[in-house]
């Protein structure tokens, strides 16, 4: 269904590098441009299913090997934990990666309340009921 889509990409580089040098010699035409805009379009659907097939293909070896507790799934598992990992906070123009300055950074500043709730709507304005029907909703039920 994809083709032969490493030597395609190959053949596309080529064409582009030609293309390119023409561009460099200002040799470029009209006909020439459109048609290095074509190839450019035509090596991005390229390296789209390039990735697609190695989704795939990533998939299949974690169905196949990823409920074992294999070295695929290991590697699989430390890359995802370093890749998430917090190595450090920038906090104005320092740079700390000690984990009491790096709590207080990110969760202390971003979990702590504020008054306002952080919530600014700029020139919003909002209809709101006279004061007789808003005391009217607090009131006792009778």
């Amino acid at each position: 269904m994809f083709g032969c889509l490493h030597t395609n990409q190959k053949q596309i580089l080529k064409d582009i590098e030609i293309l390119d040098v023409k561009d460099d010699n200002d040799d470029l035409k009209e006909s020439d441009w459109i048609r290095r805009m074509e190839l450019l379009s035509q090596l991005r659907m390229i390296d789209n299913k390039l990735d697609s097939l190695a989704r795939q293909k990533a998939r299949t070896n974690w169905y196949k090997f990823g409920d074992m507790n294999s070295k695929f799934y290991h590697t699989a598992i430390r890359w995802r934990r370093l890749k998430n990992e917090v190595k450090g906070v920038q906090v104005g123009r320092q740079w700390y990666e000690e984990p009491e300055v790096v709590r207080k950074a990110l969760f202390e500043k971003r979990f702590t309340a504020t008054r306002d709730f952080g919530v600014n709507l700029g020139s919003v304005e909002f209809k709101s009921l006279p004061h007789e029907i808003s005391l009217s909703l607090v009131s006792s039920f009778t």
